[in-house]
């Protein structure tokens, strides 16, 4: 049995050479016209010595578009036999560059001496590029805020193809655009080469080098002459603005507050505060301030005026808030202008100064605490008149 075995190999390659089977040319590629037949021209080639008959087929992406001029024919030895191609999509094709394979394969068997058959096949790559499609890509893009400049901000770039028919390749590129819409950074993104039929992939981009604020992130892409666009907003770092310092200064019953503040953000937002004093953990008044437009990096001055009614500024603590861009940064300081606590970040609400809030007089309180002392002036005379008796 050991010795069969290589007379058996020796006469399948003797056979596969006597009758191979080709074709040509061995790649092609072609641009279509929806609406307009394309033919091409193939070669079927026998290299063996005697007539064999040969079936054509098509295989790959559009397929099933693609017809023949003669489906089975005969090819005479080292004859090159002509065979037409043609190729007519719909027109609801999507545009993309498509692989297709055109094939002869022998029907006849030829058999050898030893009863064995072999079959011979040979591929031609067609490559079908359509720049017209009438449906395109869906794309989407999304971004996350990145806390603080220096690290990379991801990007993920999701392509759907919505159609029966490959889409590719995908060329994009990936700009950073300020609030000003002006370039920061791009950047070109890897080439997708295939988007299946009724199936989805995904692109993703990255910028390294951030720096702080507000930029908008825009995805351009390519494939076969048609070309969409997606954006999203993100933020590197959180806007910030710093409370310099607090001037108090009081005018018989009024004081006036100065804030002086910075912006740590490079973009222009509008900043206002507000004032609350306190006497001994008793908020006893409020004041706003005026609204500036603080420009990047900037200083600016603001000022309220708050009513003291009877109260002496040095018995008051106050709290500054200053609100901006859906933040804030508070400080607790005294009259003296003595910093207690500074806070920077979200509203806290209702958390923001958590002590209680009546809005009440100094001359209320001792008028309440002399009705206090009468009554318990009162109740003790009662008391020595009826055990005196």
């Amino acid at each position: 049995m050991h010795k069969v075995w290589p007379l058996i190999i020796a006469s399948l390659f003797m056979l596969s050479s006597a009758v191979a089977v080709g074709i040509a040319p061995a790649t092609i590629s072609t641009t279509i016209k929806i609406g307009e037949p394309q033919q091409l021209t193939f070669y079927a080639v026998n290299n063996g010595a005697k007539e064999i008959e040969v079936e054509a087929y098509a295989d790959g992406d559009l397929s099933q578009y693609i017809t023949f001029s003669e489906k089975r024919f005969k090819v005479q030895p080292g004859v090159l036999r002509p065979f037409t191609v043609t190729i007519n999509v719909p027109a609801n094709i999507s545009a993309g560059r498509f692989a297709a394979a055109i094939g002869v394969f022998e029907v006849t068997s030829a058999v050898s001496e030893s009863g064995l058959s072999a079959k011979v096949a040979a591929q031609s790559t067609l490559t079908i590029e359509n720049p017209n499609g009438s449906i395109i890509l869906k794309l989407s893009i999304s971004a996350a805020n990145v806390t603080m400049s220096g690290q990379p901000a991801y990007f993920y770039i999701k392509l759907e193809n919505p159609t029966p028919y490959p889409v590719g390749p995908v060329q994009g590129q990936l700009l950073i655009l300020d609030s000003g819409h002006n370039e920061i950074d791009s950047s070109t993104l890897t080439v997708v080469e295939r988007v299946g039929p009724n199936n989805a992939t995904q692109m993703t981009g990255v910028w390294s080098d951030t720096v702080r604020g507000k930029f908008v992130a825009l995805v351009n892409i390519t494939y076969a002459g048609q070309s969409s666009a997606a954006s999203a907003d993100f933020q590197v770092g959180k806007p910030l603005v710093e409370i310099l310092s607090v001037n108090v200064t009081q005018n018989h019953n009024r004081a006036t507050i100065l804030i002086k503040v910075q912006s740590r953000w490079p973009e222009s937002m509008p900043v206002s505060a507000e004032v609350r004093s306190y006497y001994k953990g008793v908020l006893v008044g409020t004041a706003k301030s005026n609204s500036i437009m603080l420009d990047p990096d900037s200083q600016g001055i603001l000022s309220a005026t708050l009513d003291l009614m009877d109260w002496n500024l040095a018995d008051l603590d106050f709290d500054v808030l200053v609100f901006y861009s859906g933040y804030m940064t508070q400080q607790k300081v005294t009259a003296e202008g003595y910093v207690q606590e500074y806070y920077a970040g979200p509203p806290l609400g209702s958390a923001v100064g958590t002590k209680s809030s009546l809005n009440i007089k100094p001359t209320y309180i001792a008028a309440v605490l002399l009705i206090i002392m009468a009554f318990i002036l009162l109740s003790f005379y009662r008391r020595e008149g009826k055990y005196g008796r």
